[in-house]
């Protein structure tokens, strides 16, 4: 039952994703972070929630790289977790930068996802982007209206990593990142969904363009710093 693919070249997470989805026959499909683990009976816990949803999500338990057997403390819910339904506006307002709730971000999450109703809207991971993938593909599931639950921790526990894609964003990969925001904002949404997407779209540009400003006063290219403001 265990099938292991073996890339030649290393494409990026989001590549090595479809290579999974277009290999499996499962009704459901998930991924897992070669930095992070799962707990015993976590996803027949999860998919105890699934019935008549599309997407199933638990919230993160987070440790930190080193202390890997240490205290474990959730990624969203704080005090009583009850589930939720998550929409499209909620989904990326949550992953919008607002101060002191950075790495709480939704598109952390590592979802059950129903693979048919991934083949039915053709929806792959982005294999152009390494970070912001999954907020990617689950933005362009709820844009095609999926049922999204969203439910306490099960047992996904992710190790957070100093030095990690996630928390050090380069120039291209904050490019990307815009760009999806930029393609979402071409299908139908409703106006509130168009604000927020727009508001992620504009916090990811200001990231970038800082970037790039400390990359070109790096480069003593006081030209290309000043176009940055």
């Amino acid at each position: 039952r265990l099938q292991v693919i073996e890339q030649s070249v290393n494409q990026g997470p989001a590549a090595a994703r479809n290579v999974g989805l277009a290999a499996t026959r499962s009704d459901w499909v998930t991924v897992l972070d070669d930095d992070d683990y799962m707990q015993p009976g976590r996803l027949g816990r999860v998919l105890a929630y699934a019935h008549d949803q599309d997407v199933v999500a638990d919230d993160l338990l987070l440790s930190q790289e080193g202390d890997e057997t240490g205290a474990l403390r959730t990624m969203w819910f704080d005090g009583e977790a009850k589930p939720q339904s998550l929409n499209l506006l909620d989904f990326v307002r949550a992953n919008s930068t607002v101060p002191g709730r950075y790495g709480r971000e939704l598109g952390f999450l590592k979802p059950l996802m129903r693979r048919a109703f991934l083949n039915l809207n053709h929806l792959r991971y982005d294999e152009g982007m390494r970070l912001g993938e999954d907020y990617d593909l689950y933005a362009r599931l709820l844009a095609a209206r999926a049922r999204f639950l969203l439910i306490p921790a099960q047992g996904y526990v992710a190790v957070r990593r100093v030095g990690s894609l996630s928390h050090t964003h380069g120039t291209a990969e904050l490019l990307a990142l815009r760009a999806a925001d930029e393609r979402l904002l071409r299908t139908p949404l409703s106006p509130a969904e168009r604000k927020a997407i727009s508001r992620h779209r504009q916090d990811t540009d200001e990231r970038y363009q800082w970037a790039r400003l400390i990359g070109a006063m790096k480069r003593g290219n006081l030209i290309e710093a000043i176009a940055c403001f």
